[in-house]
């Protein structure tokens, strides 16, 4: 079936908001963060900069959690199993799934 050139237009417009959106935010994420690590917790700019640095690699590794593509599942469960590291006997994991509830659920079937 052909593609309307108007409705190709609209969802290249919806694509670049929502990659907007991310910059800003993660931007926003990472300017506040560094605030705190300075004002709260006396790191320098070297501390600081070496977090930003491994942040943003870490980041990157699991941000295909959240885009849907083959791999998504995989990173999803990584990253729980990492967090429930950090959080040991601490407090109860809480899903993916239920901190992430506006994602998609990935299922394995025929699409429709």
């Amino acid at each position: 079936m052909k593609q309307s050139g108007y409705l190709a237009r609209e969802r290249a417009i919806r694509r670049e908001y929502a990659a907007a959106a991310e910059r800003l935010t993660r931007q926003f994420l990472l300017d506040t963060l560094q605030v705190t690590l300075h004002s709260e917790f006396g790191f320098g700019y070297d501390r600081i900069m070496r977090l930003t640095d491994a942040w943003g690699k870490t980041y990157d590794l699991f941000h295909e959690a959240l885009e849907g593509g083959n791999e998504a599942d995989y990173w999803q469960v990584k990253l729980d199993r990492m967090l429930a590291e950090v959080i040991r006997d601490r407090q109860p994991l809480i899903p993916f799934e239920e901190r992430y509830p506006e994602l998609k659920e990935i299922t394995y079937g025929p699409k429709k």
